[in-house]
């Protein structure tokens, strides 16, 4: 008979509780799948307001991305905003472009901090060695990804203009929705407006020219329990913004789901 306590505890372990690991941990919790998430940093205070972070962003001589959430106990080694290269191995003779992206290591991943600009791949851009020679195909098209993408950008909350990928994005790149964005887009700061009215309906080298906006998981109106930003920036950091506005509120709603579902979180893991 086999022993009941060599049963592995959980049926799903992720690893990180970023956005993609807390969308995971919810549907696989909500499906009564044992789950457990493992992260590697702790918690921001968000218990003690976001006054506190603003006020560590204001007194940090830096300034840099991770400013707000200095203290024990709370981010896991991670990339330095200064030199990010200090976190990845590179072999001494390696001299091609070297990765310099940084991210947050913290219960909510990088959404503290992601400016939530959401831009799909263009269909082209999952055939860049067919098309132009360039690095690799990928195992698979726009076509097979975009209702994912779809479903992503509801999870999340996208605000976009669908009127823009009818007549712009969809006619020229191909770049066809399935479903309308979740929330309209956000309007154009003053610098947005100012530049179109110079470029639309210019060309260069016979391409017509015309400024887009970008859709970003913001939102414009209340959407998933969460209140509409306020409007007076575009893209700046998530403790600035309007509470619930920003993508952490998202993601901290998602792996709390999890938890309210079953799922366990660990933290300094």
């Amino acid at each position: 008979m086999a022993n009941g306590a060599t049963e592995p505890e959980f049926d799903v372990v992720i690893v990180g509780s970023g956005v993609a690991g807390a969308l995971v941990a919810h549907r696989m919790a909500e499906a009564r799948l044992r789950v457990t998430i493992l992260e590697a940093g702790g918690v921001a205070p968000d218990s003690l307001g976001r006054s506190a972070m603003v006020n560590s962003y204001a007194t940090s001589p830096s300034k840099a991305t991770d400013s707000p959430f200095c203290g024990e106990d709370i981010l896991a080694p991670q990339p330095a905003p200064v030199n990010p290269t200090n976190y990845y191995d590179y072999d001494n003779n390696y001299k091609k472009d070297q990765f310099k992206s940084f991210y947050q290591r913290l219960i909510g991943g990088s959404t503290w901090h992601w400016q939530g600009l959401w831009v799909r791949m263009l269909p082209n851009d999952f055939r860049m060695k067919s098309e132009y020679g360039a690095g690799v195909d990928w195992p698979l098209t726009y076509h097979e990804l975009e209702p994912w993408y779809a479903q992503a950008e509801y999870e999340m909350g996208v605000a976009g203009d669908d009127d823009e990928v009818a007549e712009y994005l969809e006619p020229r790149f191909g770049a066809y929705r399935s479903r309308p964005y979740p929330m309209p887009g956000l309007a154009p700061s003053f610098l947005d407006s100012h530049v179109a009215s110079a470029v639309d309906g210019r060309s260069l080298s016979g391409i017509p020219l015309r400024v887009t906006s970008v859709a970003h998981a913001v939102n414009s109106r209340p959407f998933d329990g969460r209140p509409a930003a306020m409007g007076t920036v575009r893209a700046c950091h998530s403790v600035q913004l309007r509470p619930g506005t920003k993508p952490w509120s998202m993601s901290k709603k998602r792996w709390r789901l999890a938890l309210s579902c079953g799922a366990r979180l660990s933290s300094r893991a």
